[in-house]
């Protein structure tokens, strides 16, 4: 099971969008999410519903999120 952030940077790559280009669409810092993909801070359902709709998921980034709220 991938770690949150490391499921956060594979779909972004996948989107084929930086950083900044998802911190514009779900309106935070690039350097806040930078820190939720290599795990220095934890995701919150707010940011992880946030990124499931500016990535298309389908909801991956919840269930991931709920996942690891769980642990």
């Amino acid at each position: 099971m991938e770690p949150f952030g490391v499921l956060l940077r594979r779909l972004r790559t996948a989107a084929g969008l930086s950083l900044r280009d998802l911190s514009r669409q779900v309106n935070y810092d690039h350097s806040y999410l930078s820190q939720i993909e290599r795990g220095a801070k934890p995701p919150t359902p707010v940011l992880a519903t946030a990124c499931d709709r500016a990535l298309d998921t389908g909801g991956m980034l919840v269930e991931a999120y709920e996942r690891h709220a769980g642990e």
